[in-house]
């Protein structure tokens, strides 16, 4: 009997493209997508840029009870994050699809001068009544003047009643090509990092200095009084997490996909993560932009597969620490290292620091869980590739997780943080919690009792950002409560702040290659080749008895292509990945189809409606397929209901009833080739020995 068993690790030959700030222009505001609103000087309705303090407000039934800026209906007043929070700011987003985007829905109540959230009850409130003032979310109450917003239907502008002059504005700026701006050394191109970083820190207040180090919805927002660049995240672990950019010939406009990183480990191949690496970078760059994406990408993942079953091993190189520390230092170096030594190209960040390898298992979840490891383990085994991110790639960057160690929550060991990466290896960069993980301290881990204790543990571990809540709402309450002083925030401030120079992000664009960059460097033929080869060399062939492979459209007649996977489009694509338009239309019967399907017949039956699937009705026309040709194939495996980011498996088998329709499809048929579709390991005993 000929068997023949291929091993496709989630390959995608395609394009994936997580909606952050845009880049703040030379002059004035743009009206985009991720601008925070914000309170500024009132302009006249001779003023040219007029348009970014007009505002039409629409009611009646969703998806109006919006407010839009007056010459970009698309686009409406979002509550940060979806957030319930006191606090969440105000910005402007794209106008949701979905009815139920309460965050987007708002009613001007004139009676009361009230602008009111209808998720939340909340009134949209200015942090302050001068220039730059922050609009958030708060309780609403009628002593509060910075609640009292005058809407006049003539010129569209909400004043702020306690003070005329003020206007609500999508995100005004100041900006280092005006003065006073462009005398102040942190404006400066040709002063020092160091210089720029010790002239700005001062300037800023102690709620700016807590917004910077807010990383919650993937930006801080900046310092627009100050012309301070937004500090913006994303992800790039196999391809750019972002949504498309603009379109041209030949190109989706959408981020070029490679296979995952257990994939990408097992090519074994340096210039091959070196290639990867680099298309990341230059794309990151083209849609960052355009306004679709950070500069600072959570990535890579190089925490060690040590449990098969782990949810996230599709995004790790291996289970290896050799393997894992060479990863970090090519795909991080790609990333990081450009044409232009002046600037960062991206900036990387390794995650997640330490002994993370749990998403849910015996009632234990990765916001609960603490590993218990010796000191030995850590050293020879876990801390192996982060060690490599700081002493070898020299990322600028390091995730901590949401487990515990031995007791003592991630982002807030210090002994680790300060102690071993900083002090012993050597790291110069920043500490990023992983999402949630400082509030955990407190909510999960039942380390300390309050947020702001929380916020006082993590900041003294060296956790410089929260992607949370807890540095947003609880920080700067942290400081004026004595539990930290604002010295040890500058701190954190210090450590952050001196990308945005590194970045380029603090000069001007005219002489940087990167802010060149666009739509033609996104989704080249090129990097589509590089994605290709990347598939190629990941491919693992298990076995191919009596040569089997590789056939020939013309020596056959008819195939079977059988299987769950067999026309499946999405599960290509892994986790973590962006908006893509290439995948719908490239599943295996779909390329199969569209390459031999004029010189053989084509049998398609999917057996079962998808990998955990236990309905057998199917089979008996999947038996009969394979019977009636000459050979049959069987695509199976698993997809990201089986595996994935806060779900892992509680076993290595093929979910539902996979095995038994690729028994029964044997049995039919001695010319069998079984191709298996999954991000982690499958035990395929009964298979192999079939």
């Amino acid at each position: 009997m000929a068997g023949y068993i291929f091993h496709l690790a989630i390959v995608c030959l395609l394009s994936a493209c997580v909606l952050c700030a845009p880049d703040w222009p030379d002059g004035g505001a743009i009206i985009a997508a991720g601008t925070t609103t914000q309170l500024w000087s009132c302009i006249s309705s001779a003023d040219e840029n007029v348009h970014h303090q007009q505002w039409e407000i629409q009611t009646g039934s969703y998806p109006n009870n919006t407010v839009s800026p007056k010459d970009n209906s698309t686009m409406v007043f979002d509550i940060e994050k979806w957030s319930n929070d006191s606090g969440a700011t105000l910005w402007l987003h794209h106008r949701s699809p979905f009815q139920t985007a309460y965050n987007q829905q708002f009613s001007y109540k004139s009676s009361a001068n009230r602008l009111v959230s209808l998720m939340n009850g909340h009134c949209v409130t200015a942090e302050g009544n001068t220039s730059g003032a922050v609009v958030n979310m708060s309780p609403c109450s009628l002593n509060n003047t910075l609640q009292d917003w005058v809407y006049d239907e003539h010129s569209g502008q909400f004043r702020l009643k306690s003070s005329p002059s003020s206007c609500l504005d999508a995100g005004s700026v100041a900006n280092c090509s005006t003065e006073p701006f462009s005398t102040y050394t942190y404006c400066d191109p040709a002063a020092s990092i160091n210089d720029r970083v010790a002239d700005l820190l001062p300037r800023l207040t102690l709620a700016e200095k807590a917004q910077f180090l807010n990383a919650g919805g993937h930006t801080n927002g900046g310092v627009p009084r100050l012309g301070v660049a937004p500090f913006t995240y994303g992800e790039g672990l196999h391809g750019v997490r972002s949504t498309c950019g603009s379109a041209i010939a030949g190109s989706t406009g959408c981020a070029t996909s490679f296979p995952n990183g257990l994939a990408l480990g097992a090519t074994f191949n340096r210039s091959l993560w070196t290639l990867v690496g680099q298309t990341v970078a230059t794309e990151g760059r083209a849609l960052s932009n355009q306004g679709n994406i950070g500069l600072s990408f959570w990535t890579p993942d190089i925490n060690l597969f040590r449990d098969p079953r782990w949810g996230r091993g599709q995004e790790v190189p291996s289970e290896d620490p050799y393997l894992n520390s060479e990863y970090v230092t090519y795909y991080s170096r790609a990333l990081q290292e450009g044409e232009d030594p002046r600037y960062l190209k991206i900036i990387a960040s390794c995650k997640h620091f330490s002994a993370y390898d749990l998403e849910h298992w015996g009632g234990q979840t990765r916001f609960t869980f603490s590993a218990n490891v010796t000191e030995r383990d850590l050293v020879e085994f876990y801390w192996v590739p982060f060690r490599a991110c700081v002493e070898k790639a020299h990322a600028k960057s390091i995730m901590c997780s949401l487990n515990a160690v031995n007791g003592i929550p991630s982002c807030g060991y210090g002994l680790f943080q300060n102690g071993i990466v900083r002090d012993e290896w050597g790291f110069e960069g920043f500490f990023v919690g992983d999402c949630g993980a400082v509030g955990e301290i407190a909510t999960s881990h039942h380390y300390t009792n309050s947020s702001e204790m929380a916020c006082k543990i993590a900041i003294e571990a060296g956790t410089d950002t929260d992607c949370g809540k807890a540095y947003h709402s609880s920080l700067a309450q942290t400081v004026k409560d004595g539990l930290l002083t604002e010295a040890q925030l500058d701190i954190s401030v210090r450590r952050v702040i001196r990308y945005l120079f590194e970045l380029g992000r603090m000069d001007p664009p005219g002489d940087q290659p990167y802010t060149h960059l666009g739509p033609e460097n996104v989704d080249t033929d090129e990097h589509r080749q590089r994605a290709l080869e990347a598939a190629h060399q990941m491919i693992i062939l298990l076995k191919n008895e009596n040569n089997l492979l590789p056939l020939s459209a013309q020596k056959l007649s008819t195939v079977a292509l059988i299987g769950p996977q067999a026309n499946a489009t999405q599960t290509f694509l892994s986790n973590y990945h962006g908006a893509n338009t290439l995948v719908d239309s490239h599943s295996i019967l779909m390329a199969m189809t569209a390459s031999v399907g004029s010189q053989l017949t084509i049998k398609y039956v999917a057996g079962l409606d998808s990998p955990a699937s236990t309905d057998q009705k199917e089979f008996h026309d999947a038996v009969s397929a394979a019977k009636s040709s000459d050979v049959a194939i069987v695509c199976v495996g698993l997809d990201q209901s089986e595996e994935r980011e806060g779900r892992d498996r509680t076993d290595l088998v093929l979910p539902g009833a996979q095995d038994d329709l690729v028994q029964k499809v044997l049995q039919a048929q001695p010319n069998t080739i079984v191709v298996l579709i999954n991000g982690g390991p499958l035990a395929i005993e009964s298979i192999k020995e079939s």
